[in-house]
């Protein structure tokens, strides 16, 4: 891993890292890659398969829809932006 690569990966997410920090965080990435290889090393065809500690299984619920009050609706719509046939505008993320 090197300066470039964390350059570049700050400019895809959108940060700001100097060229000291872009420099640490190399460093530091290729410590990290590295012991991700020494790992990938250790045998672990006799470990099993480990998904939960806890013995707990996910806990679901049915959704229940509740009616929202109208005047509560409309002041939350109201605090919104609005488009020319009146749908809510929402920022674009991708």
């Amino acid at each position: 891993m090197d300066k470039n690569k964390i350059e570049h990966i700050a400019k895809l997410a959108r940060l700001q890292v100097s060229d000291s920090e872009a420099e640490h965080y190399a460093g530091e990435l290729t410590k990290v890659f590295g012991y991700i290889d020494e790992l990938k090393m250790v045998n672990t065809d006799d470990v099993t398969l480990t998904t939960s500690l806890s013995g707990l299984a996910n806990q679901l619920r049915n959704d229940k829809i509740e009616a929202c009050p109208k005047d509560e609706r409309e002041r939350s719509l109201a605090q919104t932006d609005r488009d020319e046939q009146g749908r809510v505008k929402v920022k674009k993320i991708m």
